[in-house]
């Protein structure tokens, strides 16, 4: 696991942003957190990053959780929908 702390971006306007890699020799996922100004931000970051196209590497998932955009990539869609569920659980964790 690798854990990577992001400056702030102008041109995405995020305040700062965290990835964390998840990698073996089989494969590499992982899980991002991006810090906005607004919930209306962190949307329209979620719905860009959900529209990415990867030619079929890799698949994302990405939703908005307050003023956090949450996405993932995985190898497949269903390990990204899992992969999104447990980023959002530790989130929601980490916030009480």
């Amino acid at each position: 696991m690798k854990i990577t702390r992001l400056a702030a971006n102008r041109h995405v306007h995020t305040l700062g942003a965290v990835r964390i890699d998840f990698s073996n020799r089989h494969a590499s996922e992982s899980a991002s957190y991006a810090l906005m100004r607004t919930h209306a931000a962190a949307l329209r970051l979620a719905r860009r990053e959900a529209t990415v196209q990867t030619g079929g590497l890799f698949h994302i998932r990405a939703v908005a959780s307050g003023r956090f955009a949450v996405g993932v990539t995985a190898t497949t869609k269903a390990k990204a929908k899992i992969l999104l569920a447990l980023a959002l659980a530790h989130l929601r964790r980490s916030e009480r």
